[in-house]
């Protein structure tokens, strides 16, 4: 093996430094997604808090990646999706929508725990992934309907006969 294909290898001691590293960074950012719904609960409003719930969560996902925790970025994905919703300005982040991402984060703190023992993550709960996913859907289902009615409104009030210079030519 050449130098060249060494130096691609990470040691041992780079793998631990890197794991310490997640296991470091994930109990922070946990605590932040923790402490921003909580936030959230009393003011929902807060649009500072859910770019920082989202930030945090999309840093313990983009860790789990690198970690190779594909349950856990899975899961921490769905997650971010849902809190994306509300930051992007499609959603009101509502009292069920606080509990569900409560629930998911208790989930990837379980899945966390879990790796942080094993270094390898046990699949995230369908049934969890499912509701966090039918939100998304739901919500896009919404939008689409939404976006479709404003178009059928905005052409009718462009092409109002009754309001067109024809009509008024129009004898009959």
């Amino acid at each position: 093996m050449s130098n060249d294909e060494n130096s691609d290898r990470l040691s041992q001691g780079e793998i631990d430094e890197a794991w310490n590293i997640f296991v470091e960074e994930a109990e922070e950012h946990l605590g932040i997604i923790e402490n921003a719904l909580l936030t959230l609960e009393g003011n929902p409003d807060d649009a500072e808090t859910v770019k920082q719930l989202f930030r945090s969560l999309h840093t313990v996902k983009g860790m789990a990646g690198l970690q190779g925790l594909g349950g856990l970025h899975r899961l921490s994905h769905k997650t971010e999706d849902v809190v994306g919703l509300v930051r992007g300005g499609g959603a009101a982040m509502e009292t069920f929508m606080i509990d569900l991402l409560l629930e998911a984060t208790d989930a990837i703190k379980t899945m966390v725990a879990e790796s942080i023992t094993s270094r390898t993550c046990p699949a995230p709960s369908e049934e969890l992934l499912g509701r966090l996913e039918n939100l998304c859907l739901q919500h896009q289902h919404q939008d689409q309907t939404a976006s479709s009615s404003s178009s059928e409104a905005d052409i009718t009030e462009i092409f109002d006969p009754s309001e067109s210079e024809c009509a008024a030519l129009d004898p009959d």
